[in-house]
């Protein structure tokens, strides 16, 4: 365990770590999506009004912006590699924050630049990251806050190693069972 630690703060200072290099790759490589159907970056249900702001900020967004974006994807991809040549799995938790209301773009007191195309960098750092290198990831309920709201924990495995990464998330439910459990209402 101390050397998958050790490891994963050294590649972690190798990574690239500003969210806004993130956030331009995510918004560029997503440009073509359509934002109100499956694999668009909101749907419909969530919010259309955030979908369509999310395509106009896109839309200033030029092709050397799309080269630049795929670079960096290339930099995390190879980074994220690195570590997996190592580990067959990460774990993190799914937030660094605990669960927030329904509707809310962001948890309260987390703020949201101005002019960002998205909202997520500074509050869901986890999980954007294997969207963009294409690792398979799931996340299971481990726990609960002391105000007996949800806490998930994150498995991510190697590129196409999603039967691996969901017999870890499997294994870990029967070790924690959770099902009999709910948060206050």
């Amino acid at each position: 365990m101390d050397e998958a630690l050790s490891e994963l703060r050294r590649v972690a200072e190798l990574a690239p770590h500003d969210p806004g290099n993130h956030v331009a790759l995510a918004n560029a490589l997503s440009a073509g999506k359509d934002a109100e159907g499956p694999g668009g970056a909101f749907t419909a249900a969530n919010d259309a009004g955030r979908g369509v702001k999310l395509i106009r900020n896109i839309e200033r967004l030029g092709p050397t912006d799309y080269g630049e974006a795929l670079a960096k994807r290339s930099v995390l991809w190879d980074t994220t590699r690195k570590f997996f040549d190592r580990f067959d799995l990460l774990l993190t938790p799914t937030l660094p924050v605990p669960p927030f209301a329904v509707g809310r773009g962001a948890p309260e007191g987390i703020p949201v630049p101005t002019g960002a195309l998205l909202s997520f960098p500074e509050w869901l750092p986890f999980t954007y990251p294997w969207n963009l290198t294409g690792q398979p990831a799931a996340t299971v309920p481990c726990g609960f806050t002391r105000e007996g709201l949800p806490v998930g924990l994150q498995i991510v495995g190697r590129r196409f190693a999603d039967a691996t990464v969901l017999r870890a998330a499997a294994a870990f439910e029967r070790a924690r069972p959770w099902t009999d459990k709910r948060p206050p209402s």
